[in-house]
């Protein structure tokens, strides 16, 4: 095994863990934040539970109490599963196969600006509330997770709250694209936001290439689970985890 190396100093709102060419970065969990949590690096290879192991003892000594995992597939839990990580949450996995360009949304979108960036957690809270909603440097984890990225945002202009009713972060990475985040406020639901979000996305990948799109949802929300069948999605046999463990006192 590496030498566990740690790319800045443990001290900081978030790090990058790495051994050898493993490598996670690590940030508090925005719902709580004595909570570490471990977002895998883009085309970095699986940590091993050894790893895993030496790195907990460091997140320990910054003061986490527990952490959890991103959402991940059943191959990549692995080494988590054999370091003692436990399930916290089952996600349902869609799929829908891009076999042709969907009409233009009846909703017109725009490009997100700065002033809106710094409404886009507010936004995210609305539509999740706590634990789940994602604060600004989760929504930038959500677009960095993949090579490319396409941040949208729906605004009117005319409901009674300033700035963007909804946004979405869509992904690709090669041939297959993805939904990594959707968020509409209540007071805009049922009104085509979401619909228009997501077939945005979907012409996008389709322009770009993709064959596939990809999408996870929590099992009981049911008005998104709607919104992506309605959309052509099926749900995959199998689905996604977040994994997590207590601390407690490692050496």
């Amino acid at each position: 095994m590496g030498v566990v190396r740690f790319s800045r100093r443990l001290t900081g709102p978030e790090v990058v863990l790495r051994a050898g060419a493993a490598a996670v970065r690590v940030r508090p969990w925005p719902a709580d934040e004595t909570t570490a949590q471990v977002v895998p690096v883009p085309g970095a290879v699986l940590p091993s539970a050894q790893e895993i192991a030496r790195w907990l003892g460091g997140l320990s000594r910054l003061g986490y109490a527990q952490v959890r995992t991103a959402a991940l597939a059943a191959p990549d839990q692995r080494p988590y599963r054999e370091a003692g990580f436990d399930a916290l949450e089952e996600l349902v996995l869609l799929s829908r196969p891009l076999d042709g360009r969907p009409a233009r949304p009846a909703r017109k979108l725009r490009r997100a600006t700065r002033a809106d960036w710094a409404l886009l957690p507010e936004v995210d809270a609305a539509a999740f509330g706590d634990p789940w909603h994602l604060d600004r440097a989760a929504i930038l984890d959500a677009c960095r997770a993949t090579p490319r990225h396409r941040l949208r945002v729906a605004d009117d202009g005319r409901g009674p709250v300033s700035g963007p009713v909804g946004y979405v972060v869509h992904g690709r990475a090669g041939a297959t694209g993805y939904i990594q985040r959707l968020a509409v406020r209540p007071e805009a639901t049922g009104q085509g936001w979401g619909t228009a979000l997501v077939v945005d996305g979907l012409r996008w990948m389709v322009a770009t290439g993709c064959g596939e799109a990809l999408v996870n949802t929590h099992h009981d929300n049911h008005r998104a689970l709607a919104l992506y069948r309605r959309l052509g999605f099926t749900p995959l046999p199998d689905g996604l985890t977040v994994l997590g463990s207590a601390l407690g006192s490692r050496p």
